[in-house]
């Protein structure tokens, strides 16, 4: 058990890459799903293989995400909840470009 708040506030470079990529998530998202109206982020986990930022959709916890950070930037790739299958759209994976 983390012993204050402080420990639960994201670091500022946590902060930074959470500011930096967080409209390339929203895009990403509303995309690929329908009725994407808020996205909410949470916080910044680092692995060896780089970071991910966690967060959910439209206030709802269980529309919950992962965002795949390579060298700063969101590489495309998102690890979502079941409860995202429902939002998918028909046309969703197509390229953005």
């Amino acid at each position: 058990m983390k012993e204050n708040d402080e420990t639960n506030s994201p670091t500022k470079q946590e902060q930074e890459l959470m500011t930096t990529n967080k409209d390339d998530i929203e895009l990403l998202l509303r995309h690929d799903f329908n009725d994407i109206d808020k996205v909410t982020l949470t916080d910044v986990e680092k692995t060896p293989m780089g970071y991910f930022i966690n967060g959910y959709a439209n206030g709802d916890k269980e529309l919950s995400f992962s965002a795949s950070i390579t060298n700063e930037k969101l590489d495309g790739s998102l690890g979502l909840s079941d409860k995202f299958d429902s939002l998918l759209k028909s046309e969703a994976g197509k390229s953005l470009r």
